[in-house]
């Protein structure tokens, strides 16, 4: 099935929040079951980027498939409140919203194969402005063994994905080395999954009326900050209200994404390092307390049973950071 532009466009403006990309790609670590999920800031001959990588049950040609086509229902989940990604919508909101161009390859529990794919909603060329997506899957010699079948009606190949990605990445120097060392690390290596996201320049520029995204490698963090009135800088979300209590205080996991990651989980399972700092993991489960558990039934529009959990951290109540968790 073919992708318009503004079912792409409509994804990588899912998250105006920067955090809210990355928790996604999180999630669909934590949801392959991996143990430790690695996010870094690289660049290489002129091109920067960004690499996620995970050491989870990786992704069978099948998924690959789901994944760069509309998403998957994944009908027969069990009721493990962990797994969240439910509509395979995740990779693109997460993706796209951090970049132009995000490539996978991904090494499966389920099969002996290595998949390699990319989505881009860069143009292709001057005449050709639709979504560009491509995956093909390798076996552990490097050779291909399957792809989809592209407009023209030909399979795509290791060489022709690697085409298409340096028709999109056109600051990435030496792409077909580059590509080469990076299928060779799971063809050589560990079962999981990495993501190369490009692009980061333009989206920053896109976005930087309203946040800026900062990697800062001494703190081993990545920061959002806004600018107002042309030089005053703050965090997003740091507070205006004419309520003197609220007045400047900034909250840490808005503007941070280290103390972000802290928290994402209920119950952390996956180690997270970010820029090669492990992240300190809050269990809320354990210290949220007067918690309240409300379940939502399925029907009604929703397809599976929710269970959402309100609870008080008084570490942030203290913070005067309201303290309130759901």
């Amino acid at each position: 099935m073919n992708m318009g532009n503004n079912f792409l466009e409509r994804y990588e403006t899912e998250h105006p929040w920067a955090f809210g990309a990355f928790a996604e790609l999180l999630q669909n670590s934590n949801d392959a079951e991996a143990s430790r999920s690695d996010i870094l800031y690289k660049v290489r001959k002129g091109a920067d980027y960004l690499e996620f990588s995970d050491n989870g049950k990786g992704m069978s040609s099948a998924a690959i498939q789901h994944c760069f086509t509309l998403g998957d229902s994944r009908p027969g989940r069990t009721d493990d409140d962990h797994i969240s990604g439910q509509f395979g919508v995740g990779f693109k909101q997460g993706t796209l919203r951090l970049g132009h161009t995000a490539v996978v390859i991904s090494r499966s529990t389920e099969e002996k194969n290595i998949s390699f794919g990319l989505l881009s909603n860069q143009p292709f060329t001057e005449n050709r402005h639709e979504p560009v997506w491509a995956y093909t899957t390798l076996d552990l010699d490097g050779n291909d063994v399957s792809g989809n079948i592209n407009r023209e009606g030909i399979m795509e190949t290791k060489k022709s994905v690697i085409e298409k990605i340096k028709q999109v990445v056109k600051n990435l120097d030496d792409a077909d080395s580059f590509f080469t060392l990076e299928l060779g690390k799971r063809i050589g290596g560990s079962v999981g999954t990495t993501v190369l996201i490009f692009g980061l320049q333009e989206r920053i520029k896109q976005y930087e009326e309203v946040q800026k995204m900062e990697v800062d490698t001494a703190t081993h963090d990545i920061r959002l900050t806004v600018r107002i009135d042309g030089d005053q800088i703050r965090s997003p979300f740091q507070r205006e209200e004419s309520n003197e209590r609220w007045q400047g205080v900034d909250i840490p996991m808005e503007s941070s994404l280290r103390e972000y990651c802290k928290i994402l989980f209920l119950r952390p399972r996956m180690e997270i390092w970010l820029l090669e700092k492990k992240v300190l993991s809050i269990c809320l489960l354990n210290e949220m307390k007067l918690v309240q558990k409300q379940g939502l039934r399925a029907g009604d529009g929703l397809d599976a049973p929710i269970v959402v959990r309100i609870g008080r951290h008084e570490w942030h109540r203290e913070k005067r950071l309201c303290g309130i968790f759901i």
